[in-house]
């Protein structure tokens, strides 16, 4: 990458996870519906910090939490020190 490329910034996000499956066509298998918590909650939420172009379209995931609903700034504040920095 040139220099220029690799100028990024820090990005959060929360995405929403739905329990679902799948068919690996690959595998010849269908994937999915794992559950190994205690509840019956199979939604989750989950924050995740990645790094992301500003002068290229990439984007890398640096660390993710997992939730059970919106993260609130003040929790993300406390992770932000948790992601890795370049140095």
């Amino acid at each position: 990458m040139t220099d220029l490329n690799r100028i990024c910034c820090l990005v959060l996000d929360e995405i929403f996870l739905k329990c679902g499956f799948k068919y690996g066509k690959k595998e010849d298998k269908i994937m999915g519906f794992e559950h190994f918590g205690e509840s019956d909650e199979s939604d989750k939420v989950a924050l995740v910090f990645m790094a992301r172009g500003l002068f290229d379209r990439w984007k890398q995931p640096l660390a993710y939490f997992f939730a059970h609903n919106s993260s609130p700034a003040a929790k993300m504040h406390e992770l932000g020190p948790v992601v890795p920095r370049g140095g």
